[in-house]
C-alpha cells in the first residue's frame, strides 16, 4: 500500500516520505498544540480512552498554549473566590 498509494500522495502534496505511522504522530501532537478536546483526539486515532494519548503525545506539547497554571490563578482571584 505504501509504494501504490501512501509515497505517491506525498510527492504530489510536496512532503518528504516519511511512513504513515510518522504522520499519526504528527496529527496527534499538532491537535494537542492547537488545542482540541482530548478526548476527540483520542477517539479519532482510535484510543479506546485517553491515557495513552497523555502518556504518549502530551509530552511533546508540554504548556503548549503558555499558560499551564494560568487559568486557575485567574479562577482563584476572580471575585467567586476571593
Amino acid at each position: 500500500m505504501s509504494k501504490a498509494l501512501w509515497y505517491p500522495t506525498l510527492i504530489k502534496a510536496g512532503l518528504k516520505r516519511r511512513r504513515a505511522y510518522e504522520t499519526r504522530h504528527t496529527a496527534a501532537v499538532l491537535h494537542i498544540a492547537a488545542l482540541d478536546n482530548p478526548l476527540y483526539i483520542s477517539q479519532m486515532l482510535g484510543h479506546s480512552d485517553t491515557r495513552l494519548l497523555f502518556d504518549v503525545y502530551a509530552p511533546y506539547v508540554a504548556n503548549a498554549s503558555r499558560t499551564d497554571g494560568n487559568a486557575f490563578d485567574t479562577l482563584m482571584r476572580s471575585e467567586g473566590f476571593s
